[in-house]
């Protein structure tokens, strides 16, 4: 019995090793956009880029190029990632919101994130939804290498492609860990031995009288 609470024990720091000890790979990178000119980013005008991956990925960090007043407080804007509409960005799966801070330039967004994606094509949306305040920032354009795909966003015709709008944007993530066959033996073993500790256990109660 000692065998399998080992075995057990060993699989689950073993699973947790494969899911954190891999470092952060770059998915996109459009590079700086040190420019003052650019597009907006408010309430009435959202930004997305458009992005693969040829592996499952864990998401860590969605980021923007920002320029704009970062000193005073209370600055937010919301990071998301949508599945690929035919106009842009469809379906949201996840988001969370972000707050500015740093110098007049530079990199913000969503990072230490654990967001799970299957290989295919989506959307990283850059947002100042109700309940974020976000005045007086844009995000530059001319990125020295774009994505692929661009689009934006106002309430009145929704998302709208524009690959012109080469603004920047950084994602990276890890590969989504697989274990090996010879872990996933291991760790059914381990189960296995558990429930039988746990069957046998339950047996050898004593049985209770009504008196």
């Amino acid at each position: 019995m000692k065998i399998m609470r080992f075995i057990t024990t060993f699989n689950i720091l073993l699973l947790f090793c494969i899911c954190t000890g891999a470092s952060a790979d770059i998915i996109l990178d459009t590079g700086a956009t040190p420019g003052l000119a650019g597009y907006s980013l408010h309430s009435t005008q959202w930004l997305a880029a458009e992005f693969s991956i040829n592996d499952d990925m864990v998401i860590t960090d969605v980021e923007s190029w920002l320029n704009g007043d970062f000193t005073s407080s209370g600055k937010t804007f919301t990071t998301a990632i949508y599945t690929i509409g035919s106009t842009g960005p469809d379906l949201e799966i996840y988001s969370a919101q972000v707050s500015v801070d740093g110098s007049a330039q530079g990199w913000s967004g969503a990072t230490g994130m654990s967001w799970y994606l299957e290989a295919a094509t989506y959307w990283a949306t850059f947002e100042v939804r109700e309940g974020d305040y976000l005045e007086g920032f844009l995000m530059p354009w001319n990125a020295p290498y774009p994505a692929n795909n661009y689009a934006y966003y106002n309430p009145d015709r929704g998302w709208r492609l524009n690959p012109g709008i080469d603004v920047g944007v950084l994602i990276q993530g890890t590969i989504a860990p697989v274990p090996e066959s010879s872990t996933i033996f291991l760790f059914g073993i381990g189960l296995v031995g558990l429930a039988g500790s746990r069957l046998k256990r339950k047996n050898s109660r004593p049985d209770k009288q009504n008196r």
